[in-house]
């Protein structure tokens, strides 16, 4: 096996659609969403973990080990990178040389990926942050604001660190930039690119293959969704934001999120440009059938979830810390 090849993005940013195409090729294997080395790359840091043998003991303990050895950090990443490519391997089937891994939340930990696969395939995919909001909120929050709580660090945080990572790693050999608007309307010349940046055997029939792509959309994590609604790339997805946020009450949500969340500079470097984002919402017609006062109800509910870290306290996932004490 050689380097694997990593895909960083927005959760519905297209990512399943870029590795359903890549999977199509004959010489990259992968699986739906590993996020296999989140939980490794954690283990050393300080904040972000939670568990019942309480995280930040672990991390001291775990901290002061590699402390005894000469480039203990290093000898750490090293392990992580032999123990992650084991496991990448068992998934490759006949010719396939490289595992794709697509986990979105992996913008957390682009720094360290860079550290533990010098070698690896870094491929960012970018989509207007617009079309991404619109879609989380549709997709996975039943069109009501008040679920966004758990998706808040994909649309804040998640967008700027990758903005950041870019502009840090942008200019290296193993680094590529795709425009989820590019991979839709010219999705022939945009493949092309892809594969002549990997390196791999030129195959101009991934934009029609990937419909045949194998992913256990059984599994939990994952997109069925697309897989399910599109068995053609198509440009369609681009403008339905435009039925989402038509109405004054949500483009004054959105107009706030786009002004007060998103800086210029990180949007240039994905490629968009702050004013004509505005403009776009601002000449929008204002036709839909929302509730006004439900949608300022469950915003509100959304914003003081957030600021009070309420999730910790009404979410399901997270029963078990009332129950058990850590420290």
């Amino acid at each position: 096996m050689r380097s694997p090849i990593f895909i960083f993005s927005l959760p519905r940013s297209g990512s399943t659609l870029l590795q359903r195409i890549l999977l199509s090729h004959k010489s990259i294997g992968g699986t739906s969403e590993p996020w296999l080395l989140l939980p490794l790359v954690y283990s050393i840091k300080e904040q972000g973990g939670l568990s019942e043998y309480s995280n930040k003991l672990s991390n001291k303990g775990i901290i002061d080990l590699l402390s005894t050895l000469p480039n203990g950090n290093e000898i750490y990443y090293n392990e992580i990178r032999n123990f992650s490519t084991n496991i990448y391997s068992k998934f490759l089937k006949e010719d396939e040389v490289y595992f794709l891994d697509k986990t979105p939340r992996y913008y957390y930990i682009i720094d360290d990926l860079y550290k533990i696969f010098p070698n690896a395939k870094f491929i960012f995919l970018f989509r207007n942050p617009i079309q991404v909001y619109a879609s989380i909120l549709t997709t996975w929050c039943n069109n009501n604001f008040s679920k966004l709580y758990g998706s808040h660090n994909d649309l804040y945080y998640g967008f700027k660190k990758l903005s950041e990572s870019y502009q840090k790693y942008g200019q290296k050999k193993n680094t590529f930039k795709v425009n989820y608007s590019d991979l839709v309307n010219n999705p022939l010349e945009t493949i092309k690119s892809i594969q002549d940046f990997l390196g791999i055997e030129y195959n101009k029939d991934l934009e029609y293959n990937f419909v045949n792509t194998k992913i256990d959309t059984e599994k939990y994590l994952g997109d069925p969704t697309g897989i399910k609604k599109y068995s053609s790339i198509t440009p369609e997805t681009l403008s339905k934001w435009k039925t989402v946020f038509n109405s004054n009450v949500r483009k004054w949500i959105l107009r706030k999120y786009i002004d007060k969340s998103l800086t210029d500079e990180d949007l240039k470097t994905q490629g968009f440009d702050k004013a004509q984002l505005l403009l776009e919402l601002n000449q929008l017609k204002t036709k839909g059938k929302h509730n006004a006062i439900k949608d300022l109800f469950s915003f509100f509910i959304y914003k003081t979830i957030i600021r009070f870290n309420l999730y910790l306290f009404f979410s399901k996932s997270t029963s078990w810390i009332k129950k058990t004490f850590i420290s």
